[in-house]
């Protein structure tokens, strides 16, 4: 057993590698210089990505938190007048088994005047239906009721984070505050937090109103969005609840602008664009480690010149092509996956920090090992790509002219 290590140990692999930490060693900055390249490479392939990644994480998240077990009618305008009454909506279910809830929302943009500071508010005109429908969870107080909507009373519900963030506290039932040119008694607060998707709009802050207050034109801010949720009926699927909805709007409803989506269509396309977008990224990140590549070809060529005597001497004493191309082609490697490994090192450090940064947001950033594994082979792959060149010049050098080689 000692003298198979022996040999392992005193093997020309072992030895070519230990020759090319020596070497590498023996010019520290120079090296580190080098390995520059393949760090901001590595660095920005690792971190691009798995940021596009834990970002598509937490939106996927969020999306199948807002109910897979529904349909969402889309409208490019105001939904027909029809559709709105309670009574249409009543006929559709006792029509269609599938169907066990509809809702209503109707999204707009408008400024709220809170503690005598302007805010950007997204204003969702709901159905009293609507918070059990998508899973809403109430911190304290109470949804909107039926009479609310019937009657378009002047209330809301708002977020936990609009709470904590311009009312000053959560128990603050009771409390009103301003939107657009009307004043909104708080009667109820969703202990939903902050949401994915509302920072990515823009907008951290959701005030839900009964639904007529904003259909009926009684606000006039930027429309958003206008949207109908049927929810499915136990032991029904959703495809069975999509089809349903399909026929009925066909039917009745076919001169209607709307498209009916339900979320795994919504996880799909973002899923689509994820890959895009990570193909993109990596891309631009691979061209940063080719750039690398050519400083190690460059610097390789240097070395190669600067130790022309001592590949001559080497040669002379018997060193055969092969020694002298393995020599320089471990060198190249090493120095590839040295700055790799340092590069992966500072990614999981940015991707840390990252996290701490964004954890309020929900947002965490992990390393994916598979984009790590790719890092490491197209760092290897680099290394002996760009360092072939000069292995294989100092490898074909006639030995009595490195021998007499003065530079």
């Amino acid at each position: 057993m000692i003298k198979f290590f022996d040999a392992v140990f005193n093997s020309g692999i072992v030895q070519s590698f230990r020759m090319a930490i020596k070497s590498i060693l023996s010019n520290k900055m120079r090296s580190l210089l080098t390995m520059l390249g393949i760090i901001i490479g590595v660095i920005a392939l690792v971190v691009l990505v798995s940021l596009v990644n834990g970002g598509t994480s937490s939106i996927t998240s969020t999306i199948s938190s807002l109910g897979n077990n529904m349909v969402y009618v889309m409208f490019g305008e105001d939904m027909p007048e029809e559709i709105k009454d309670k009574a249409t909506q009543d006929k559709w279910i006792a029509e269609n088994p599938s169907f066990k809830g509809i809702s209503m929302e109707y999204s707009v943009l408008e400024r709220s005047l809170i503690n005598n500071e302007y805010t950007g508010v997204l204003m969702s005109g709901v159905t009293s239906d609507y918070f059990e429908i998508m899973g809403k969870k109430l911190l304290m107080g109470r949804t909107l009721a039926q009479t609310d909507c019937d009657n378009n009373s002047m209330v809301c519900v708002i977020t936990e984070k609009m709470a904590k963030d311009k009312i000053g506290y959560f128990d603050c039932v009771g409390e009103t505050f301003t939107i657009g040119d009307y004043d909104y008694t708080i009667v109820g607060v969703l202990d939903d937090n902050f949401n994915t998707l509302e920072a990515i709009v823009g907008y951290g802050y959701t005030v839900y109103v009964p639904y007529g207050i904003i259909s009926e034109n009684s606000i006039t801010g930027y429309t958003t969005s206008c949207s109908l949720y049927i929810s499915a009926q136990d032991g029904y699927t959703i495809d069975q609840v999509k089809s349903d909805a399909e026929t009925l709007f066909k039917r009745d409803y076919k001169d209607a602008n709307y498209e009916i989506y339900d979320i795994s269509a919504i996880e799909d396309a973002l899923g689509n664009i994820t890959s895009v977008l990570s193909v993109v990224l990596g891309a631009i990140a691979g061209i940063s480690l080719l750039v690398g590549g050519i400083g190690i070809m460059n610097i390789m060529l240097v070395t190669v010149t600067e130790r022309t005597r001592e590949i001559g001497i080497r040669k002379a004493i018997g060193a055969s092509r092969g020694v002298i191309l393995r020599q320089f082609l471990f060198e190249s490697v090493v120095i590839c996956l040295i700055g790799c490994g340092i590069g992966i090192f500072f990614s999981w450090l940015l991707l840390k920090t990252g996290s701490l940064i964004t954890a309020s947001l929900g947002v965490e950033f992990g390393m994916d090992p598979t984009i790590v594994i790719l890092a490491v082979t197209f760092c290897f792959v680099i290394g002996i790509l760009f360092g072939l060149y000069p292995a294989n010049k100092a490898a074909k050098m006639n030995p009595i002219d490195a021998l007499h080689y003065g530079g």
